[in-house]
């Protein structure tokens, strides 16, 4: 099976709970908590890949954030305690950016200061015409005023080394699909096209693995 559909199917098909557990709703990242308080002051997010809400929706409320959430996946806003937050859109269709133009101005929102995605949300992007048309919306999201986090996971033998990303099964469960990995290179070329510059990045490697998790945290380019 083509490896997108296989890996929208997934999300298609699982329950809510069963995303949540891959998800690992119980645990917030230190990057992600300090990025938005002490780096970026985030006062009005769109959280993009925001699946169920109930791994960050919460931390969120604690820390002052006003939020909304977009998600692809009907199944994981029908299972959420925050579905009133969330509306359902695709960041790879193409006409994802007037209909998130319009949501946003129907909850007088378009004043969001920071769009995030976190979760490894960009690397669901698999079929090359996709990641095309989801890098796309992204940009049309930011604005000079805006701040854009993006989490990124890639595999640290060749991050660094490597031209293009590949197609690989990060979780060791036969049911899990494949997910994108880019390398830096890259990302960089990505955010270059997309008129996006970087105000400061940091990775982490996991030791019993060769999993790189990415945080950037981006400016549209003057």
């Amino acid at each position: 099976m083509d490896k997108q559909k296989e890996y929208d199917r997934f999300f298609e098909e699982s329950n809510t709970g069963t995303l949540d557990g891959y998800c690992n709703v119980d645990f917030i990242d230190l990057y992600e908590k300090a990025i938005l308080k002490l780096e970026t002051k985030t006062k009005r997010l769109v959280d993009v890949g925001c699946g169920s809400g109930n791994r960050l929706f919460d931390f969120y409320n604690r820390a002052g954030i006003e939020y909304y959430g977009v998600e692809k996946s009907i199944n994981f806003i029908n299972g959420s305690k925050h579905k009133d937050k969330i509306s359902q859109l695709d960041l790879t269709n193409p006409q994802y950016f007037s209909r998130f133009n319009e949501i946003m101005h129907n909850l007088n929102f378009l004043n969001y200061d920071t769009i995030s995605l976190f979760g490894g949300v960009i690397n669901g992007f698999i079929d090359k015409n996709q990641r095309d048309i989801g890098w796309k919306n992204i940009e049309k999201m930011l604005r000079n005023d805006t701040y854009l986090i993006l989490h990124s996971l890639g595999d640290r033998r060749w991050y660094c080394s490597g031209n293009i990303g590949k197609c690989l099964k990060l979780v060791n469960d036969d049911v899990f699909p494949n997910q994108y990995l880019y390398s830096r290179n890259e990302l960089c070329n990505i955010f270059k096209q997309h008129n996006m510059k970087i105000l400061n990045e940091y990775n982490l490697d996991l030791p019993a693995a060769t999993l790189k998790h990415s945080f950037f945290v981006i400016r549209k380019s003057s």
